[in-house]
């Protein structure tokens, strides 16, 4: 008798959720304290949280092609550093929806954020609960928000599905189309 799916992923999700709580609050001290003293401090650190949740899930993800630790980390590292480096494709004059859309990998939102807290620093003294949708340099802290949540359940979503049809060396993988039941009703 094993543990089922659920309750491993959860204790993982949660172990790191709770790493990830500390961390992002040391982070949002030393940011606010140095870097962005006119921001909110709860902003800033939820913001770092959120972009720590969609490391989980990202990581995730990749944990589902991989039975080895040593070869998930090395591809896991890549990962992240593509993702990452897609943000270079972009400038300061891009469009709102180029910026938006590249959004959607959390290392590019979190990249343009990061960008939008210190230029909002210079100009106008911080970001605050009340700033979030204010636009600097074409990219506000709300799309950064808002792209880290769906990369949170578009990563989540395709960790499940993949867990679910992947075969590894623990039992038996679903079929691909698992989530459609109606296909597979006995007659």
């Amino acid at each position: 008798m094993g543990m089922n799916d659920s309750s491993f992923y959860l204790s993982w999700i949660i172990h790191y959720s709770i790493i990830y709580t500390i961390t992002s609050l040391l982070i949002a001290l030393v940011s606010v304290s140095s870097i962005w003293p006119n921001s909110d401090f709860l902003l800033v650190f939820l913001w770092y949280l959120t972009f720590c949740i969609t490391l989980i899930f990202q990581s995730l993800f990749i944990t589902t092609f991989f039975s080895k630790a040593k070869t998930g980390n090395i591809v896991a590292m890549v990962f992240y550093l593509a993702l990452y480096m897609s943000s270079l494709t972009v400038d300061t004059s891009s469009s709102v929806g180029a910026k938006a859309g590249l959004s959607i990998l959390s290392q590019n939102a979190v990249n343009f954020g990061a960008d939008t807290f210190l230029l909002a620093e210079t100009k106008s003294g911080g970001i605050g609960w009340d700033s979030l949708d204010n636009e600097i340099e074409r990219y506000t802290i709300g799309i950064s928000f808002l792209m880290m949540f769906v990369n949170i359940f578009l990563f989540a979503l395709l960790a499940f599905y993949f867990d679910q049809v992947f075969p590894n060396e623990f039992g038996k993988k679903k079929h691909p189309l698992f989530f459609l039941p109606c296909l597979f009703k006995n007659k």
